[in-house]
């Protein structure tokens, strides 16, 4: 009785060890696709941020031109203001001119 009660149980915890070197295969298993899944995604967020690192660059580059292209045009309307400023100023000496002829013709 003693050694079929014996037998039971070891059967039984054979039955267990085969059942957890079963669920120790798919934890294995779902342990290699997670690994793989996570490399994958490492490589794809190396990818992205090597674009990121690229576009901002870009970018940086864009800003620049366009800075450049701004400042151009800032000067030559400064150059235009300064040539019409110039010349209101000469026509304003020759009607102030003109004005005291007249007024000591007067």
């Amino acid at each position: 009785m003693s050694f079929d009660k014996e037998h039971e149980e070891n059967a039984y915890l054979r039955s267990e060890i085969i059942s957890l070197h079963e669920a120790s295969e798919k934890a294995q298993v779902l342990n290699d696709q997670l690994t793989r899944k996570c490399s994958e995604l490492n490589r794809m967020l190396q990818t992205v941020r090597m674009q990121n690192t690229r576009i901002i660059a870009d970018h940086q580059v864009i800003l620049q031109e366009e800075q450049k292209m701004m400042t151009q045009t800032f000067q030559e309307q400064n150059l235009l203001l300064d040539a019409a400023h110039a010349g209101s100023t000469s026509e304003l000496q020759t009607v102030q001119n003109e004005k005291t002829q007249l007024q000591m013709h007067l």
